[in-house]
């Protein structure tokens, strides 16, 4: 060790001893089981007395935020309209059931039956044969 610079060499063993601990206190929570918690998303399915013009349905995705260990809040509010158009069911109901996997809340409203989206009306109806 070098006599002229004690004081930097006994900051860089500090800081050495300190990044050590770091290290060590991370290898441990890694080590540590994680417990997810998953939150339970729900699917809502409205029927319109009116049907609305040119549109299949409308669904709202909304996705929730945790505050802490007993608290969440709304974190985002997206609402889609699907045209009354070819292939729109599938597109819907794909997209209703990632959403749903994803822990996001789907809200659908559509003047049709629930019958005309079949996946839908599975979960709804609970016939997940």
């Amino acid at each position: 060790m070098c006599c002229h610079h004690p004081q930097m060499y006994a900051r860089l063993i500090q800081w050495l001893r300190s990044y050590k601990r770091s290290i060590q206190r991370t290898q441990l929570e890694l080590k540590q089981e994680v417990e997810l918690m998953e939150r339970a998303s729900g699917l809502h399915f409205y029927i319109l007395k009116r049907p609305l013009p040119c549109t299949l349905a409308v669904a709202r995705y909304s996705s929730w935020a945790d505050i802490d260990d007993l608290h969440t809040r709304i974190f985002d509010i997206c609402e889609v309209a699907y045209p009354d158009a070819y292939g729109q069911i599938s597109k819907l109901e794909s997209e209703v059931m990632e959403a749903l996997h994803c822990g996001v809340d789907v809200t659908v409203a559509s003047g049709e039956d629930i019958e005309t989206f079949p996946r839908l009306a599975a979960l709804i109806l609970h016939d997940l044969t």
